[in-house]
């Protein structure tokens, strides 16, 4: 398998912060992320791919993953722990969690506890991670409004750009599902992008639509891709829709366009220094990819300028993402590089962009985490890996699994970091 794992330094205890009582939990306490004794957890990690969209392809299953056999997840958590990962991101379709608008019939059968076959599997792979210690962010990644089926293929089977009705529905199942699970997080919305895909979101209207919702072009429409519109539901009803069932798990927004602005963030879901979130468990969501200007955050390669201002209300300037994780944690939960370069070079950004994470999280000690894109040996998806079996790192990946693996305790050196796989 390679090398074993050295980890990161140990977070020291945050002043004044309780966890959550039990063996593996995790919670939010003023700006950091803190486990059940109290101590800061600073998070890395990768997002599965094939959750979201294989349960809606006619045997295709759950997962991409080929070493994963029914509910036998242990050579694909073994690669992952070996990396050293603490969260993964599982990535759902909602359509597939409800049973609806014709996913196939290996996903919609229902269970002696009233969850269909991709929610007990999902449940089984959530609890799985926790049982290894890798906390559980589970998103909601893909939805459509209506009777319409989202598979992430062929044409008119695009992303949606907000929630809608079937949302509410989906969180008011998940919610009660992982009510009495304390290691997960919930990412609220994959990717808001209100107006559309080429439209400038970060607008005092598009951030309003965010938090409230508004009409929205509908881009699962069978008329055409994103030609015809539905009832866009913003964050806040599906934070109150959660709060109804579940009081304790962290929640996860991220601003306009593909969760890739920052800019407003505080003065949307923070107005006036108050979390929109009634139990005040509520942090940042943002994605950035590689080369620079491949999203709105990725301008430079440090973390303390990456995303600069577009003048809208109560902007931060070039660091917006300090300023909001002087709050409330940051958590990067899509991050990768799209020319899928790496290899210990700094040709990438995205090596020195972790070693400013690694700076601000250990030095400066704001928390900000990561969750790379993707756990997947597919082509430049970009992957991380190029094997399922041992996790050895794409070029790519290199740079995070050495980030991740050997370098936070050496500060940065990367010649520490031998091959893997």
């Amino acid at each position: 398998m390679g090398t074993s794992v050295v980890a990161l330094p140990a977070a020291s205890p945050a002043a004044s912060c309780s966890g959550v009582s039990g063996t593996f939990t995790i919670t939010i306490c003023g700006n950091h992320w803190v486990n059940q004794a109290g101590a800061e957890v600073v998070l890395r990690g990768a997002n599965t791919e094939g959750t979201q969209y294989d349960c809606a392809q006619s045997g295709a299953g759950f997962f991409d993953d080929p070493t994963i056999s029914g509910t036998n997840f242990t050579t694909e958590i073994a690669a992952m722990k070996e990396w050293g990962i603490n969260i993964v991101r599982v990535n759902l379709n909602e359509e597939c969690w409800l049973g609806i608008n014709g996913v196939p019939s290996t996903t919609s059968a229902v269970g002696s506890n009233g969850y269909n076959a991709y929610a007990n599997e999902m449940g089984s792979y959530v609890a799985a991670l926790n049982a290894a210690g890798i906390y559980a962010e589970v998103d909601l990644h893909l939805n459509a409004p209506g009777n319409e089926l989202i598979s992430d293929s062929g044409n008119n089977d695009d992303q949606n750009p907000m929630p809608e009705s079937n949302s509410i529905t989906f969180w008011t199942s998940v919610g009660k599902y992982f009510a009495s699970n304390h290691a997960v997080i919930f990412g609220v919305f994959n990717e808001p992008f209100p107006v559309d895909y080429n439209s400038n979101g970060d607008t005092a209207s598009g951030w309003a639509c965010d938090v409230n919702g508004c009409t929205v072009h509908d881009c699962t429409h069978s008329s055409g891709n994103c030609k015809g519109t539905y009832a866009g539901v913003g964050m806040k009803t599906l934070i109150d829709t959660i709060r109804d069932y579940d009081t304790t798990t962290p929640l996860l927004v991220g601003g306009p366009d593909f969760a890739g602005d920052m800019d407003d963030w505080l003065n949307t879901f923070y107005p006036g220094g108050v979390s929109i979130d009634p139990d005040n468990l509520l942090a940042a969501s943002v994605h950035i990819y590689f080369p620079s200007g491949n999203s709105p955050c990725s301008v430079t390669d440090n973390v303390s300028n990456a995303c600069p201002s577009s003048g809208v209300s109560g902007a931060n300037g070039s660091n917006a993402i300090m300023a909001v994780a002087a709050k409330t944690p940051v958590l990067v939960d899509e991050l990768g590089d799209f020319s899928c370069s790496g290899n210990e070079s700094t040709s990438s950004s995205l090596y020195p962009f972790l070693q400013t994470i690694d700076y601000v999280d250990y030095v400066t000690h704001d928390d900000i985490g990561w969750v790379g894109w993707a756990w997947t040996t597919y082509g430049c998806d970009p992957n991380m890996v190029t094997s399922w079996t041992t996790g050895k790192p794409s070029p790519m990946g290199t740079d995070e699994y050495c980030e991740l693996a050997f370098d936070g305790v050496n500060n940065g050196a990367l010649a520490t970091c031998p091959p893997k796989g």
